[in-house]
């Protein structure tokens, strides 16, 4: 008996179908998402005075991306200073606390080794306060609240190197993580609120940073209200091995010049008390300059992950000049190094999200009309979810799309029903 040629039975369909290539139902392929350029390296003017003294210290010691190494040094070096500073925005006070979280491509960005390093620096001018004020991951909101209501040191730095676990947390129903951190940043008051009481602590002093991959990130925190009211207060910094040490890094110390600057530092922000810090005549004349582009609104994941930029770089630029022990003045080249961070930030969040908007169904939608050069028609974006989207769910997306002038719409005469074709613009 002749065997028939079974492989040339498979018609294309079929064998994209097999192959995973395509959807069944006659549904074209799911585009995968456009990954966007890594961000340039950091900027020089970002690695100014005892920050960026740290971080070349340390860099040739490490595979740790030098950006991670410098975010993890300010936010360290801002939580050991406490509300010994502040800048005052109309009726905001910003002090030197930060949240950052180091973005990895994968498991192997050396975001954990790169704040190892750091602690280590701290700990060589307070290693007691160092180990006691660090809270590894957190179970609950209840559990930072009373982190701080039982001590009267009220700064607190959390290290979280599974940041998807604490997102999975401020996501339960009823937690009071997320609210607790947006209050942490904004004026450091946190509360518990029972059926019988609300307790407040005050003038807490938060800061936090994360490490997760991209592709994590991208899963626990897709919600629009999730990103607008909690993820806008994180510096986003992306991080990749910056070498290959076979043999590890080994031990080193830091001059002991260095560890005396930033002592030195210390006890002149602590002698002063909670100074309010201005701006200098040349720092006050390229705020007014980057101010109106920092501060403007936009739509898209991208925007609401980047929609607090001018307090973020006031917060930076106070930090830099706590660690130049200035008088409360926070100079040009202080202004400019935050600046640098924040660009570095920015080109992070726009590697992390690109042109999402936070819609997932719109997101997909934009995905594979831009891989479509000749447009869909609405029976394609229908088929292209293997038919399994309500018909409601698919307009209200495109709506979205339309309103926000990411699509264009065309009416196709085919002989009978009209059909509406989309493509991107």
């Amino acid at each position: 008996m002749k065997h028939r040629n079974l492989k040339a039975q498979i018609t294309p369909e079929a064998k994209a179908i097999l192959l995973g290539t395509a959807k069944p139902n006659g549904a074209p392929p799911e585009t995968p998402p456009v990954i966007p350029q890594w961000p340039d390296a950091m900027r020089e003017e970002a690695f100014h005075g005892i920050a960026g003294a740290i971080t070349r210290a340390i860099e040739p010691h490490t595979e740790a991306d030098p950006a991670a190494l410098l975010a993890q040094t300010l936010i360290v070096m801002g939580w050991i200073f406490g509300r010994t500073g502040h800048y005052q925005a109309e009726g905001d006070w910003h002090h030197a606390n930060e949240y950052a979280v180091i973005v990895g491509t994968t498991s192997k960005g050396r975001k954990g080794t790169s704040a190892s390093r750091v602690l280590n620096v701290a700990r060589a001018v307070d290693e007691g306060f160092v180990d006691e004020r660090i809270i590894y991951g957190i179970g609950s909101g209840e559990a930072l609240f009373d982190a701080f209501a039982k001590d009267a040191d009220h700064r607190a730095l959390v290290m979280e190197s599974e940041f998807a676990r604490l997102l999975a947390v401020a996501n339960r129903e009823g937690s009071i993580m997320s609210a607790s951190i947006r209050n942490g940043w904004d004026s450091g008051t946190l509360e518990n609120r029972t059926r019988r009481e609300c307790v407040k602590v005050r003038g807490a002093h938060l800061c936090v940073i994360g490490h997760i991959t991209r592709e994590e990130l991208l899963r626990r925190l897709g919600d629009t209200e999730m990103a607008n009211g909690f993820g806008n207060r994180f510096l986003w910094i992306g991080a990749r091995r910056s070498k290959v040490l076979p043999h590890g890094g080994g031990s080193f110390e830091l001059d002991a010049r260095l560890i005396r600057r930033l002592s030195d530092a210390l006890d002149v922000a602590r002698r002063g008390g909670n100074r309010r810090f201005t701006f200098d005549a040349a720092a006050s004349e390229l705020w007014e300059a980057v101010y109106p582009e920092l501060s403007e609104g936009g739509q898209g994941m991208l925007a609401m992950m980047t929609s607090r930029a001018e307090a973020h770089v006031v917060r930076l630029s106070l930090t830099y000049a706590l660690l130049d022990a200035t008088e409360a003045v926070i100079r040009v080249e202080h202004l400019r190094a935050a600046l640098a961070v924040w660009d570095y930030c920015y080109a992070s969040a726009k590697f992390i999200w690109g042109d999402t908007i936070g819609d997932p169904v719109a997101d997909e939608i934009q995905r594979a009309l831009k891989a479509s050069p000749d447009g869909l028609t609405r029976v394609d974006v229908h088929n292209h979810f293997g038919r399994n989207k309500p018909a409601a769910e698919i307009d209200r997306a495109l709506s979205v799309l339309a309103e926000r002038g990411l699509i264009r719409s065309v009416k196709e005469n085919t002989g009978g029903r009209a059909s509406t074709r989309y493509m991107v613009l």
